[in-house]
């Protein structure tokens, strides 16, 4: 025999277990209880207990609204039938949070926001108990910057820039995933520390301050100008006036892929920019180099290839076509983020790989391709480059000489013939 006591206990944590999927869902959550009634030798045995039991039951039903109780009659007892209580069946999932004051007033302002949202045309599929159950100031302000990140996904501003009352810096790292949430990514991982890094950025439009980049200076002739630091990592004015005037460029989208080559004369490597493409326009030697560009296989890669062609038109791509995809298939993973739509810039060859990548949709990241791979075609991509600049001269270098120049681009001290 359930009690009342534990009944209720139970009938709480249904609530709380399964209010938000309720309103995604409606109809998830069971409405009926069992009362776990007595059998006919329990009535005989106990029957002063089974007495008091039923009394509490009828007691409570009598006050409670919306809640009916069943009973079930046990026929053959010493006592002759007896009727006893069987189970609760709550009218509405309203009734049910109407067990507990602070249950009945979540309810409540939990339905009144999902109506208002949807009304807005956001419907998340994850955090929703957390989203619905902020403080009112709190949710007023991501349904606000839901709303702006939604009109303007791409504005480039400083989070302190983005125009909404209230907003600051360490509120948007406390409610990243939320606002994410609402404008239906998967990616609704909050940020604990106060500071949001350009990644934590990226998936709102944003950038931080000031502008920066990472470089690897493969070239040993322009880490002798620089006290011979290999890898960098400092604001776009400082990096513009470098005392370096690279022949090649490689940008990569992350920064484990962009340690693959070694030693490279002429070469220097850009990685990690995410969303924030700009400084590629703000490094004079980048505007005078050939450039190539090496990002994941996947929406997402594809559109900030788009942005970097916009600011550098005759840059070029590698390992980010359908052949890639199809010989390493078996690497990539359902892709379900948020994905802007590319600017008007990839090549027939980049938006067949477009169309691929997202009927999954699909991501196939860099990394996955291995070591070997990467390096083979990077040598090959950034020797096309080298070979279009001297073929103008009347001295393009030979095709036979390929493996050496793979070969030369994995070793540490080999460089590629240019």
């Amino acid at each position: 025999m359930r009690t009342l006591e534990e009944t209720l206990r139970l009938l709480r944590e249904r609530f709380a277990n399964g209010w938000s999927r309720e309103l995604v869902a409606p109809g998830s959550m069971s409405l009926t209880v069992s009362l776990s009634p007595p059998d006919a030798r329990t009535i005989v045995t106990r029957r002063d207990d089974v007495d008091r039991w039923a009394d509490d039951w009828y007691d409570w039903a009598d006050r409670a609204e919306g809640v009916t109780l069943t009973e079930i009659t046990r026929p053959k007892t010493a006592f002759g039938p007896v009727t006893v209580p069987a189970r609760l069946d709550f009218a509405t999932v309203g009734a049910l949070a109407a067990i507990d004051d602070g249950d009945r007033a979540t309810w409540a302002i939990a339905g009144a926001r999902w109506t208002e949202l949807g009304a807005l045309g956001f419907r998340p599929q994850h955090r929703i108990a957390s989203i619905l159950a902020l403080a009112e100031p709190d949710f007023r302000l991501a349904v606000a910057a839901a709303v702006f990140f939604r009109e303007n996904p791409r504005s480039g501003l400083l989070p302190r820039a983005v125009p909404i009352e209230g907003m600051h810096t360490k509120w948007l790292a406390r409610n990243r995933g939320r606002v994410l949430a609402l404008l239906g990514s998967d990616d609704t991982a909050d940020i604990t520390e106060d500071d949001l890094d350009q990644r934590d950025l990226d998936a709102l439009g944003l950038v931080v301050p000031p502008a920066q980049a990472d470089l690897i200076l493969c070239d040993p002739a322009d880490r002798a100008r620089v006290g011979g630091v290999r890898h960098l990592r400092a604001p776009v004015d400082e990096l513009a006036a470098l005392p370096v005037a690279p022949a090649r460029v490689l940008v990569v989208e992350n920064k484990e892929s962009a340690f693959v080559l070694g030693d490279v004369p002429g070469l220097v490597i850009i990685h990690s920019l995410g969303n924030n493409v700009r400084p590629l326009g703000l490094l004079p030697w980048v505007l005078s180099a050939e450039v190539v560009y090496w990002g994941d296989l996947d929406r997402a890669g594809l559109t900030l290839l788009s942005r970097a062609r916009a600011i550098l038109p005759r840059l070029s791509s590698v390992l980010m076509d359908t052949s890639t995809f199809a010989r390493h298939r078996h690497l990539a993973v359902p892709d379900a983020t948020r994905a802007d739509p590319p600017e008007d810039t990839l090549t027939p060859a980049e938006l067949d790989a477009l169309a691929v990548v997202a009927e999954g949709p699909h991501r196939l990241e860099q990394e996955r391709l291995g070591h070997a791979v990467a390096v083979e075609a990077l040598a090959a991509a950034l020797r096309l480059q080298s070979k279009v600049s001297s073929s103008s001269s009347g001295t393009s270098t030979p095709a036979a000489t390929s493996s050496s120049v793979t070969r030369s681009t994995m070793s540490a001290a080999g460089s590629p013939s240019s």
